[in-house]
């Protein structure tokens, strides 16, 4: 009965169309509309990635510093794996002034160095192409691995709008994220910046699955799953580890109508705890963090800088590393140097807290618009109000995916808060929310305008029996 579907929170309206969305007979057909997004934009897509790799292999000085210490630990004995790298190596590539070679597989060195206390997430990638497919580790490899993947996001991304907004979140969804710059060159740039963009995606289709779950055993599985990509996206990008956090929540809520919802939310804490295990073991002697990235505290010190502040503070890793030298005296990425940069941190939090809950609210909203985005498609200032109103639409329509598409908008909210909290939201900060951001602007969008198909139809159905005794007097 319709009030039992209306109730239920997981069915659609009733004049929908099987996709739940109201179009023509082509728009109708979840698959129709998949291939015609892929036939559209994918070829877009591959051309403006083209364009900003040639720009990226032709500006080596582009590449991150330290990347090339990635690469040799992808290689490392296992006994370090992925903690260490061959210092002897690395000199030999350093040597050949060519940040894109392959690393010199050849080399066997036995100075083994620890890694920089950043997130060795991309070593995996890296090492599963070197040890089970023998391709030298490079950062071509790693940017080819990463556009594989964005290809796939872009599908993704499609069918997630699809879900949410209709045919015309769909489009809208594709559009943005094929021509999107700031994409592009997120995508082409081998470094750990563009990691968490499949990740959250990935995460977002999971619950979305989690949410349509019936059976005991599914919901348990999507949580757990749920989980796993939370916490492997920890090992690439430390801001990952809000999302990490919240993500039992979502399932928890998400799974409401199984009534195995606390079951599942341990599940899915439970695998985050294991994934996170080798991190824990590895980092706690050393940092005291259980968290892959090693370096926090100096972030956010650091980050105060990023905006006008009345104690000097500069956002500068030299700033931070002569801060701890001079008051401390204790040496960058040495034993009592993240203790420093927490002591410097808390002393401005507590002497002045409006400054910290400025620079957070400021750097939030900032965050959500797009603030430092740049190229000829700018469209993020309106996704905060698109998803507002789409979600609000949903709501309003019952449709079974309001709740899912709500958690993806809140996802999006964390990953821009969690920027806010450590500094002003620079572009390359802001590529791995863009992805969530286009999602959540699309289905606001596709929501708005199904809404006012919504309306007319209602209207309509209302009017269409008075119109017909009408007719029938004065017939």
């Amino acid at each position: 009965p319709r009030a039992e579907v209306a109730m239920s929170g997981h069915g659609e309206d009733m004049d929908a169309d099987p996709v739940g969305h109201s179009g023509s007979r082509l728009f109708s057909h979840p698959a129709a509309v998949l291939v015609l997004c892929m036939v559209a934009f994918l070829p877009i897509w591959g051309v403006k990635r083209l364009f900003a790799w040639t720009e990226m292999r032709s500006h080596p000085e582009q590449a991150m510093k330290w990347s090339e210490t990635f690469l040799g630990a992808a290689v490392a004995p296992l006994a370090v794996f992925p903690w260490s790298y061959d210092e002897d190596c690395r000199s030999v590539f350093l040597k050949g002034e060519d940040p894109f070679a392959p690393w010199p597989i050849e080399c066997r060195g036995t100075t083994l160095r620890e890694m920089p206390p950043l997130e060795p997430g991309i070593v995996f990638p890296l090492a599963i192409a070197a040890r089970i497919f023998w391709i030298p580790p490079s950062l071509v490899v790693l940017a080819g691995i990463q556009l594989g993947l964005d290809a796939a996001v872009l599908l993704a991304i499609c069918w997630l709008a699809l879900q949410f907004g209709g045919p015309v979140a769909a489009i809208a969804a594709g559009w943005l994220y094929s021509v999107s710059p700031a994409l592009s060159r997120a995508s082409t740039f081998p470094f750990y910046y563009y990691w968490p963009i499949p990740m959250a995606v990935a995460l977002v289709a999971t619950l979305l699955t989690l949410s349509r779950s019936r059976s005991a055993g599914a919901v348990l599985a999507w949580g757990g799953l749920a989980g796993a990509l939370a916490a492997t996206g920890c090992w690439f990008r430390g801001t990952m580890v809000t999302v990490a956090l919240v993500t039992p929540i979502l399932v928890f809520v998400l799974s409401r109508a199984s009534e195995r919802s606390l079951r599942a939310a341990l599940v899915s804490f439970f695998v985050i705890i294991v994934v996170l295990l080798p991190s824990a073991w590895h980092n706690l002697p050393r940092s005291g963090s259980i968290l892959p990235r090693r370096q926090v505290w100096h972030d956010l010190f650091i980050g105060i800088g990023t905006r006008p502040n009345p104690y000097g503070i500069v956002h500068s890793d030299k700033y931070g590393t002569r801060v701890a030298a001079e008051r401390y005296g204790v040496i960058y990425h040495k034993p009592g140097y993240e203790e420093a940069m927490r002591a410097e941190y808390l002393a401005v939090l507590r002497a002045n807290p409006l400054l910290i809950l400025g620079n957070f609210a400021r750097n939030t909203w900032d965050s959500l618009r797009g603030v430092s985005m740049t190229g000829p498609i700018r469209g993020h200032a309106l996704f905060p109000w698109l998803t507002v109103a789409g979600v609000t639409c949903l709501f309003v329509m019952r449709r079974g995916v309001a709740r899912p598409a709500a958690a993806c908008a809140f996802l999006w909210l964390v990953q821009c808060a969690t920027l806010g909290l450590v500094k002003w939201p620079q572009e390359s900060y802001l590529w791995e929310t863009l992805a969530l951001g286009i999602l959540c602007g699309a289905f606001g969008l596709g929501a708005v305008v199904e809404s006012i198909g919504f309306g007319i139809r209602r209207g309509v159905r209302m009017c269409a029996p008075r119109l017909d005794k009408a007719s029938l007097r004065h017939g």
